[in-house]
């Protein structure tokens, strides 16, 4: 029967997490994406997202002109705005 001092193990153990960890570099290196990358892919999808974000706060705030400027009665109006009647635009 084997046995193996407290320091054979530990060495063996880190051999073999060092090994573990080459392999799993070796194999999927190629799928991880460097630091310079992502970063430059997260502040492009921050400009995307506030160049959607206000055009769609345009579009927001041109369906809203339609809705008050067109000549639906104004308890639908009011209804569609989310506003009281009496109120003014």
């Amino acid at each position: 029967m084997l046995t193996f001092t407290p320091l054979e193990l530990l060495l063996s153990g880190g051999f073999i997490s060092t090994l573990t960890a080459v392999f799993v570099r070796i194999w999927l290196g190629s799928k991880f994406v460097p630091r310079d990358q992502c970063r430059l892919r997260h502040d492009a999808s921050e400009d995307t997202f506030d160049a959607v974000s206000a055009k769609l706060n345009i579009l927001f705030r041109m369906l809203r002109a339609l809705v008050v400027h067109s000549d639906i009665p104004k308890d639908i109006q009011a209804q569609i705005l989310n506003t009281r009647a009496d109120d003014k635009e």
